[in-house]
């Protein structure tokens, strides 16, 4: 199948796993990125963005001259604030006259869907909006109360906090599954999900059509129904958020993802992925021991990320802000943890990412051996 070549714009550390993994889009190839002169990011190489090895690709700024190399433009969501009718509805208004599509990944508020598609509608162009928070379509209850068991292993990705990289994990985790010849199923943990051929975080649990327990059982039958229509092997689950509160200030919506989705399917194996911190093994025992009595599950390895809080920043503006930090600085934290035979791996790292992965089979077999036994 011929792919169409795709701008992403806004490009920040958002878009870093499309470009990542680009080769893992089922529709689209990224060509050329392009973000705003006062981001501080144009003649960079995207990898630098996230603190990775370089990817060959660019970071322009030049928008007009970017769509004459492409088919579409991939409207991007993005951590950096930029102004939606001053600066990008005009941009994609241009790339609309000049016949390229628009594929939207980007949360938009209604009003601002509208002035798309009314432009693309009159220009003759697909608009397709990808990201489904404004679905306002009424969600049906469960018919019955009524958890079912997941017969095929579950693998939990999840994070102590936001920007821990666990997209890359699932992302990466997927392909290396898929290598080894395994049929995945896939939930991810953000809501475009559909670019890479798999399943999004279901709409109902970011809603307020079901109360709390009856999210519970709806993502059990949620993930039931794909056990039963995909005949997987394995299905992989990114929970979206943070699993607990950072503090007071910073409550990280308390962990109530993790929570609830822990609630409807019981897991065969988890990755938890932490910020870039000085560790010990005390705190590993603690974050295990935590998981095991609020969420029912054993955590069987750790990624650190490349990201650190801000912590004084943090506090100015009540948000949690990060600092990027180089991988190779990971790879000496992650052997330094590895001496207290913790299972610890950088996921950006190719070689840890395929040593996570076998960790993982092992972890599935031995289980699976146990059963039968």
């Amino acid at each position: 199948m011929v792919k169409e070549n795709v701008i992403v714009y806004p490009f920040d550390l958002q878009s870093s796993p499309l470009l990542r993994h680009n080769d893992m889009i089922t529709n689209y190839n990224i060509t050329e990125i392009v973000s705003p002169n006062g981001w501080g990011l144009c003649g960079k190489d995207a990898g630098e963005i996230d603190g990775g090895s370089n990817l060959g690709i660019i970071v322009k700024n030049d928008f007009e001259q970017a769509l004459e190399h492409a088919d579409a433009v991939l409207l991007a969501d993005h951590y950096l604030k930029l102004d939606f009718d001053k600066y990008i509805l005009p941009n994609i208004k241009s790339a609309i006259c000049k016949k390229k599509n628009v594929i939207c990944i980007k949360e938009l508020i209604r009003n601002e869907i509208e002035k798309i598609n009314l432009h693309s509608i009159n220009n003759k162009i697909d608009f397709i909006y990808l990201s489904s928070s404004n679905n306002t379509k009424p969600v049906n209850k469960p018919l019955e109360e009524k958890i079912y068991q997941i017969d095929v292993p579950i693998i939990f990705v999840a994070g102590t906090f936001e920007r821990t990289h666990k997209f890359h994990i699932q992302l990466a985790l997927r392909k290396k599954l898929l290598d080894y010849g395994y049929k995945v199923s896939q939930i991810g943990s953000r809501r475009y999900c559909e670019l890479f051929n798999f399943h999004s975080f279901p709409d109902f649990m970011f809603g307020t059509d079901l109360n709390d327990y009856e999210k519970i059982i709806a993502f059990n039958h949620y993930v039931k129904k794909i056990e039963i229509t995909e005949h997987p092997d394995i299905i992989l689950i990114g929970i979206p958020g943070a699993i607990f509160p950072y503090n007071n200030d910073l409550p990280c919506k308390f962990g109530i993802f993790a929570f609830e989705v822990s609630q409807a399917v019981r897991p065969d194996a988890v990755v938890i992925s932490c910020l870039y911190e000085d560790y010990n093994e005390e705190f590993f025992k603690m974050l295990s021991n935590l998981t095991r009595y609020r969420f029912n599950f054993d955590i069987d390895c750790f990624n650190i990320a490349n990201t650190s809080a801000d912590i004084p920043l943090s506090k100015y503006t009540e948000l949690i802000e990060y600092t990027t930090i180089d991988s190779s600085f990971v790879d000496r934290k992650v052997n330094d943890l590895r001496e207290l035979n913790l299972p610890v791996f950088n996921i950006f790292n190719e070689s840890d990412s395929k040593n996570m992965v076998e960790h993982l089979i092992n972890k599935l077999s031995d289980y699976a051996k146990t059963q039968i036994v």
